[in-house]
């Protein structure tokens, strides 16, 4: 799956629920720490978590339930309520 966009996947996905990780290059910290027992969120970090709430909000048959963002990778469970498949112009097509 290395190198595959997140419009490739769900061209191929299927209505259900997916447990998705995403891991950073060599391990490496770029979405924050732990301090204390806490995540404490760098910029980046940031940044993932305004675009995984945002999920719904492009793509209408997918539901956003939980997800987490560690230091080196993210988490997230995501369910897809239909069958759907994307025109090369980036229009959601119901099959």
């Amino acid at each position: 799956m290395a190198g595959r966009s997140f419009h490739s996947l769900l061209a191929h996905a299927s209505k259900g629920r997916y447990f998705i990780t995403i891991c950073t290059k060599n391990r490496e910290y770029y979405f924050g720490e732990i301090i204390d027992i806490k995540m404490i969120l760098s910029e980046i970090g940031k940044i993932a978590h305004k675009y995984w709430q945002e999920i719904p909000n492009h793509f209408s048959f997918a539901q956003l339930d939980k997800f987490v963002i560690m230091p080196n990778h993210n988490g997230i469970f995501i369910d897809f309520r239909d069958w759907w498949y994307y025109s090369l112009c980036g229009k959601e097509l119901k099959v």
